[in-house]
């Protein structure tokens, strides 16, 4: 009969410290996070894509980020009409896409798209998946 007991009651403890484990993984897990821009074209569209465009995949690289979208045709629904380009880029954490947007090689790359651009941009965190 004590074995008995004593058998529940380790199996009660190890259910109990697996739900800890498992409670503590889920909290390390960060949220996705989304960069996200609405650009209106002001100058020159061969110069933006040579300088800008035809660059900025190769600095998301270094932080795990990828294009969702780019490009496409907005459907206006609500609000102001939508910018002619847009592009949602997703990262692991807000952490990278953070450290994407103030890395080095995307703030040389920066000034070209402020010169002949109107932009509006922003990071979002997601829902953890």
């Amino acid at each position: 009969m004590r074995s008995k007991i004593h058998a529940a009651f380790l199996l009660l403890v190890g259910f109990g410290m697996g739900g800890a484990i498992v409670t503590g993984l889920r909290a390390q897990v960060k949220p996705p996070a989304y960069y996200i821009t609405h650009i209106e074209l002001t100058g020159d569209a061969d110069a933006y894509v040579k300088n800008y465009g035809s660059q900025v995949g190769a600095t998301l690289a270094p932080f795990g980020g990828r294009f969702l979208v780019r490009g496409g045709k907005p459907i206006h629904l609500e609000g102001d009409p939508p910018r002619s380009r847009n592009a949602v880029i997703q990262f692991e954490s807000l952490d990278k896409a953070q450290a994407w947007y103030n890395s080095p090689e995307y703030q040389k790359l920066l000034p070209v798209r402020q010169k002949m651009t109107k932009t509006n941009s922003y990071i979002v965190e997601g829902p953890v998946q």
